[in-house]
């Protein structure tokens, strides 16, 4: 359902008896969802919600909901959100046609996916909401029953550049996924962040070294406005 009101336009998209979405829902839950640093929150309600996603969809564009998880993608290294990204991004063509076959593309691409990981994960319940909605919607709509499609996740996610003098000694991937410890054989150790290729922390004072463990820990650094996820123990060569 669509209401225009003088010069400002609202579009309300009613998607049950209970749920409905506003454009300004549409363009500021997840922002919000972001900086709260909430990934399940960010998933369930937002980025792999359908009817978030339809809502998107139909309020605004394709091409917008492509930017949003872009933009999400930025911040966040995570299989849910990479697989309902390149799923929208492989169906920009059918749903710039016709927005109503989201919930088909969701199937086609994700019913393989959510068939070995259970009916309570996140993605299967997405299927679910699409099969729901498909099964509804009172227009003729062709709808896949088994997903036959691949996996659409290509072979390489993310290529990180690393400027410094020479090869990397040491590598450690962070509890959450989302950081980097990187050792150069010449040097002071540094601490990246995955998705937007940006140094978060260099450790001064801390070459050469030997090994690198992490253990899961959050504490908050103040002098860079961060959350780091964990703690860092560097063992140098004496």
């Amino acid at each position: 359902m669509q209401t225009q009101q003088d010069d400002n336009v609202t579009q309300v998209l009613n998607l049950g008896p209970d749920i409905s979405y506003s454009i300004r829902h549409v363009e500021e839950a997840w922002h919000h969802l972001i900086k709260s640093e909430d990934t399940k929150k960010l998933k369930e309600i937002a980025v792999c919600n359908f009817d978030f996603l339809l809502a998107a969809v139909q309020t605004v564009s394709i091409s917008y909901l492509r930017c949003l998880i872009e933009h999400v993608r930025c911040y966040i290294l995570d299989r849910d959100i990479e697989l309902v990204y390149y799923t929208i991004r492989k169906s920009s063509d059918v749903l710039t046609r016709d927005p109503m076959q989201l919930g088909a593309q969701l199937i086609s691409w994700l019913k393989s996916v959510s068939a070995h990981e259970g009916p309570q994960a996140l993605l299967s319940v997405t299927v679910q909401s699409a099969t729901a909605w498909c099964d509804g919607y009172t227009v003729p709509l062709l709808v896949p029953l088994t997903g036959w499609l691949p996996v659409p996740l290509p072979s390489q996610i993310r290529c990180i550049t690393v400027p410094g003098p020479g090869p990397v000694r040491c590598i450690e991937v962070s509890p959450s996924k989302q950081h980097l410890i990187l050792s150069p054989k010449v040097g002071d150790p540094q601490l990246w962040h995955i998705m937007s290729n940006s140094l978060v922390h260099t450790f001064k004072g801390r070459w050469p070294v030997s090994f690198v463990s992490i253990c899961s820990h959050r504490c908050f650094n103040t002098q860079f406005k961060i959350l780091v996820d964990l703690i860092v123990k560097i063992v140098t060569t004496t």
